[in-house]
């Protein structure tokens, strides 16, 4: 059975959807230096993935949000127990294959960080029907849904259009920040679609080498009715770009 852990009051207004959580290891070290053995300082361990972060973020700003996410194995665990101690509200799908770990090096005498991804659980399609299940259950009167982060093995690549789908039956704005096949295959009913441009590109299949392809390839998303705004971030530039079906486009100042 799903985990719910001190649901909000009342409906929650923001539902995440994590697919594939993590939980963050993170320590430093002076110098990452190859085949040596690099004695690391202390490790801090946090429950992550894009929807949980959104969640936690949420929560610790008085939000009223629930988090959304299929654990498990021992670390797994670990990440529900991390937000149960964090008072975040959460409902977990059980899995039969491990939660991923993901671990972070920071490298003090250079303040550069190392990050090691791994790919995630493989999750069978009655667990995925389930994760489905259970948001539409957790999202019936929430005002939004934020999907957020890779798919992991095995997930339908359709799954986020799925997901939209759901919200459109239930009313509430769906907030996507996705990539690959889960962005490439979403067709329709996104509120708000969150990409790099790296992500921007491969959604369209063009290099967009200047501003004004750009801007023409995010508007063509929301010509095409995939999404109604359409948010790239640009990295450490200068400003993150923001096309909607209102008649212009507007500039963000601030990288995302």
């Amino acid at each position: 059975m799903p985990t719910p852990a001190q649901p909000p009051a009342g409906r929650p207004q923001i539902v995440t959807l994590t697919m594939n959580p993590a939980l963050d290891i993170t320590t430093s070290v002076d110098t990452v230096r190859p085949t040596e053995k690099l004695r690391c300082a202390a490790t801090r361990y946090d429950a992550g993935g894009g929807g949980i972060n959104v969640a936690h973020i949420a929560h610790t700003l008085g939000g009223s949000a629930l988090a959304v996410f299929p654990a498990g194995g021992a670390t797994g665990g670990l990440v529900v127990k991390l937000l149960s101690d964090d008072g975040v509200p959460f409902v977990q799908i059980p899995i039969a294959a491990s939660t991923r770990e993901s671990f972070t090096v920071n490298e003090s005498s250079t303040g550069r960080q190392y990050r090691f991804v791994l790919p995630g659980p493989q999750l069978t399609l009655r667990e995925q029907a389930h994760c489905l299940g259970e948001l539409r259950i957790a999202a019936k009167s929430a005002e939004f849904v934020v999907a957020s982060g890779s798919l992991p093995p095995g997930v339908q690549t359709d799954f986020y259009q799925r997901v939209a789908d759901i919200c459109r039956h239930l009313g509430a704005r769906l907030i996507v920040d996705t990539s690959g096949g889960g962005l490439q295959h979403i067709s329709s009913g996104v509120f708000l679609l969150k990409a790099s441009l790296r992500e921007l590109r491969e959604c369209v299949g063009r290099p967009l080498a200047t501003e004004a392809d750009q801007f023409a390839a995010a508007h063509e998303l929301v010509n095409s009715g995939r999404a109604e705004v359409v948010l790239v971030s640009l990295g450490c530039s200068r400003h993150s770009m923001q096309a909607s079906a209102f008649p212009r486009f507007r500039w963000r100042a601030g990288a995302a």
